[in-house]
C-alpha cells in the first residue's frame, strides 16, 4: 500500500470516527439519558450534570482527533517519522492523560456526593483504565517515531 492510500484510508477512518463520536456525544447520551429520567423520575436532577461532564469529556477526545488528521497528512506526504508526527503523538498522549483525570476526578465527585450511579462508576473505571492505556500507547509511538526520525536523519547526513 502507498503512502498516499494508506493517508486516504486513515483519513476516511478518522473522518467515521469524529462523525460516530458526535453522534454518541451529542445524539446517544442525551437520549439515553432523557429516556432514564423518565424510567426514573426521582433520578432526573441529574441529567444536566451528567450532559455537561461528558460534553467536557469530550473536547479532548476531538482535539486528539485533529491531532490524528495531521499524523494522517504527514503520512500522506511520506514523512512519517518527523517531529511533527512525535507532538501529535505526544499532544494525544497528554489528551487521554487529561481526559483520563477529568474522568477520575468527576467520578469521584459525583461518588462522594452519592450521585453517582453503580453501573455508570465500572465504567467509569473502565474508561479510566482505557484512558491510561490510550495515554502509554501514544507517548511509546510518539517515543519510537522520535527515535526513528534521529536515525533517519543521522542516515541523510551520511549519505
Amino acid at each position: 500500500m502507498k503512502q498516499s492510500q494508506l493517508a486516504r484510508w486513515l483519513k476516511c477512518i478518522t473522518v467515521l470516527v469524529t462523525a460516530l463520536a458526535t453522534a454518541f456525544f451529542f445524539y446517544i447520551i442525551p437520549g439515553m439519558g432523557r429516556d432514564f429520567g423518565r424510567s426514573f423520575p426521582d433520578l432526573a436532577y441529574l441529567f444536566r450534570s451528567y450532559v455537561i461532564w461528558i460534553w467536557i469529556a469530550a473536547v479532548p477526545c476531538y482535539l486528539a482527533l485533529g491531532n490524528l488528521w495531521k499524523i494522517c497528512c504527514e503520512i500522506g506526504r511520506d514523512r512519517s517519522f518527523s517531529r511533527p508526527v512525535s507532538r501529535s503523538l505526544q499532544s494525544i498522549s497528554w489528551l487521554a492523560l487529561s481526559d483520563t483525570v477529568l474522568c477520575f476526578v468527576v467520578s469521584n465527585v459525583f461518588f462522594f456526593s452519592n450521585r453517582l450511579h453503580p453501573g455508570l462508576l465500572i465504567a467509569c473505571f473502565f474508561l479510566e483504565v482505557g484512558g491510561l492505556g490510550v495515554s502509554l500507547v501514544a507517548a511509546v509511538l510518539s517515543h519510537w517515531v522520535e527515535k526513528g526520525y534521529a536515525l533517519k536523519t543521522d542516515n541523510d547526513l551520511t549519505i
